[in-house]
């Protein structure tokens, strides 16, 4: 299943702190501290009481957004990345993976070669400016948050509502939307997917989602229009008939009243965005 999300979702700090002495306080955002140098032994400390922690490189710590930050302390030069991670892509990667609830813990010196390999790649793609393009970028992206909520996360799968689709169900029909936004897709096409009456489908599909078949459709066909204005240069009326609207005034219309902007105010936000490279928002 192909997903999408707003592009320009995580910042990224590269830090370099001699005899570091850094008080308790609390996370903005959803931040990951990747330990960049050598292995470096930190006090660290909540409410005074602190502990000593041995962190070598690779290793990370991840701070919820809210959650309080320990105060650590160390000798000797110690370099780290910060990565913030904005709360759109988090809610972005969830809902891909179908969790409707979700919460992150607070963790010190984790050892997740995957997580590390990938904070890693993040860092270095933002200091050498994106020359790998930010496809990549927001792949890689994409891809430390689905870890993330997977392995270190305490989630709930969402129980099947009674009458509902079965997961299997629901993934089965939304990958075939997304596959497919470019076609007319009517309730009759939808619910052949499932087996189900159009009726019985439509009731189970909203009973699932939490919206009805076509708003679901339209929702997806907005936010891939999004994308594709945000990261592309390509014409807004290829991008409204590449994804099934009338004509670029249905799209210009349809975006304007569910997100307050225009095509045109999408692409100057992201030209706004890309004039300042240290920031992805």
């Amino acid at each position: 299943m192909a997903s999408t999300f707003e592009p320009r979702s995580l910042s990224v700090s590269d830090l370099e702190i001699d005899n570091g002495d850094l008080a308790e306080r609390t996370a903005p955002l959803t931040s990951l501290v990747l330990q960049v140098s050598g292995p470096v032994v930190v006090e660290i400390g909540l409410a005074g009481r602190f502990r000593t922690c041995p962190i070598a490189s690779g290793d990370f710590c991840v701070a919820p957004a809210g959650a309080s930050v320990p105060a650590a302390r160390w000798r000797g030069s110690r370099r780290f990345a910060l990565t913030e991670l904005s709360p759109r892509l988090i809610q972005s990667v969830a809902d891909s993976l179908n969790l409707h609830s979700f919460e992150l813990r607070p963790e010190q010196a984790i050892r997740d070669p995957r997580i590390g390999h990938l904070l890693f790649a993040i860092r270095e793609e933002v200091l050498s400016g994106y020359t790998s393009g930010r496809a990549y970028l927001d792949s890689i992206a994409w891809a430390l948050v689905t870890r993330l909520l997977q392995g270190h996360a305490i989630a709930s799968l969402p129980k099947p509502h009674r009458g509902g689709l079965s997961r299997v169900l629901f993934r089965r029909v939304t990958e075939f939307m997304e596959e497919n936004l470019q076609e007319d897709l009517g309730l009759a096409r939808l619910a052949a997917i499932t087996g189900l009456s159009e009726d019985h489908f439509a009731r189970a599909f909203r009973e699932t989602s939490g919206v009805p078949p076509h708003r679901y459709l339209l929702q997806r066909r907005l936010a891939r229009a999004r994308d594709l204005l945000a990261t592309t240069a390509q014409p807004i009326v290829e991008i409204a008939q590449a994804l099934g609207f009338a004509d670029q005034s249905h799209l210009t219309n349809l975006l304007r009243r569910h997100t307050g902007l225009t095509p045109g105010q999408v692409r100057a936000q992201s030209a706004q965005v890309e004039a300042n490279p240290g920031i992805l928002q």
